[in-house]
């Protein structure tokens, strides 16, 4: 993503707004008797414990993109907005 503020710096006229995206869940299904069985005696995760951590990597992902420390660090213009720019904004 930090290969995006040239172009977002390119452009100062243009308002970036990031959008954090919404939780993955699973659905109502459920693995079948026999593929749980399989994935686990292959070693392979369940459809439960893939939700699980890509869920975890979403939120990394999303609150390093909101922290000050993280994807807007150093960038100094005003035209992208995150989490953490608008809550700097109204404080």
């Amino acid at each position: 993503m930090k290969a995006l503020l040239p172009i977002f710096a390119a452009h100062p006229q243009v308002l970036f707004v990031y959008l954090t995206p919404p939780p993955l869940a699973p659905g109502p299904w459920r693995d079948r008797a026999f593929k749980w069985l399989a994935n686990k005696a292959l070693g392979k995760p369940t459809t439960d414990e893939q939700f699980a951590h890509s869920g975890a990597v979403a939120r990394e992902v999303n609150d390093w993109a909101a922290s000050p420390d993280g994807w807007l660090a150093g960038y100094g213009q005003r035209n992208v907005v995150s989490e953490a720019r608008a809550e700097q904004a109204q404080g």
